[in-house]
């Protein structure tokens, strides 16, 4: 089932996994009997019908008006629901889409970039090389705390890099790495319970060998991270889907190629750089992109301004230490002088 570092979510499916009920392999929108579905492990979402089969995804209609799509590999998750009327979920298909919305107004930044390197220095005089920023953010001091960065980044490294990872998925060790993610979730103050790390911890132990691949090939994939291949994982999973499940491994493992966000100010930081883009709470591909090239501007600014970053997470505290409102207060503090 492995094949060196080609990290692939399908390969870490059991035999038993790939089972599949027989109407999911055959059903399309045009030869559809009506039969309903449940997924097992998002009932929330009510009866859903398979209204495409395009070979490698299966997409649903649900009956909370949503349209999901799913890997094939993930169909194991839905079970045939018997005895219910398909009619109301063929209407919802069958409506026109809606008309799309404008695009909104840019909105109004909160402060200027030569502000935010302002309130920087008036926190750190030094900048990123202050003792005051080291010691609070780095962790350059006996005590560690979870809020330090050095220390979680060599533990990310260290237990998920690319030769630790391949040596568990060679091994089928997938209970390892689903703990080693667990224990680098509790060694940090980036993610919190409600972001994610309780629905991870409580993961049940037949499904690492899914959630195990989709992380591998997230911080490994040939091509780069597999992004939608991993958030789809999530929400099959019933995971939580949110910035940090995403962006602490990337981030943590990769920090100077990919991007921690900060979700609670990456809408703020948007508004300066590039005031035309909007953020929601949930991640997808596409936002992810933009999140990146956001921090790459941010870091190019703070060069040039003469703040030099060492890594991206550099990048993200800025974000966070400037834009939060310790920060706002802090620039009207500075304009009163």
């Amino acid at each position: 089932m492995w094949r060196g570092n080609n990290f692939s979510l399908v390969s870490t499916i059991s035999n038993e996994q790939r089972s599949q009920p027989a109407e999911l392999i055959t059903m399309d929108a045009g030869d559809s009997d009506g039969a309903l579905y449940r997924h097992s492990a998002r009932p929330q979402w009510g009866a859903a019908l398979l209204i495409r089969d395009s070979g490698d995804y299966l997409i649903f209609q649900f009956e909370d008006g949503e349209q999901r799509k799913f890997q094939r590999a993930f169909t194991h998750l839905f079970e045939r629901v018997i005895g219910e009327d398909s009619s109301a979920l063929r209407a919802v298909v069958r409506r026109p889409p809606p008309p799309k919305t404008p695009r909104p107004a840019p909105r109004t930044p909160v402060m200027s970039f030569d502000d935010q390197v302002r309130v920087f220095r008036s926190l750190y005089p030094a900048g990123f090389a202050d003792p005051s920023y080291l010691s609070t953010w780095r962790g350059e001091e006996t005590r560690v705390l979870k809020r330090h960065l050095n220390p979680v980044v060599a533990r990310a490294q260290s237990t998920l890099g690319r030769s630790a990872i391949s040596q568990l998925m060679g091994a089928q060790r997938y209970t390892d790495i689903h703990t080693a993610l667990v224990e680098l979730f509790t060694a940090t103050s980036l993610i919190t319970a409600p972001a994610g790390a309780r629905t991870l911890g409580a993961l049940a132990p037949e499904h690492h060998a899914t959630f195990a691949g989709a992380l591998a090939a997230l911080l490994h994939g040939e091509g780069g991270p597999q992004i939608e291949h991993y958030l789809e994982a999530l929400e099959r999973l019933g995971l939580t889907v949110s910035w940090p499940m995403l962006t602490v491994p990337l981030g943590l493992v990769h920090p100077t190629e990919q991007a921690f966000v900060w979700h609670t100010v990456v809408q703020l930081q948007a508004d300066i750089l590039s005031p035309e883009e909007r953020y929601s709470r949930r991640p997808d591909p596409a936002a992810y992109a933009r999140a990146l090239a956001l921090a790459r501007r941010t870091e190019e600014g703070l060069t040039a301004a003469g703040l030099t970053a060492r890594d991206l997470l550099d990048v993200g505290v800025f974000t966070w230490e400037t834009l939060r409102p310790r920060g706002i207060k802090t620039l009207a503090t500075l304009n009163e002088a």
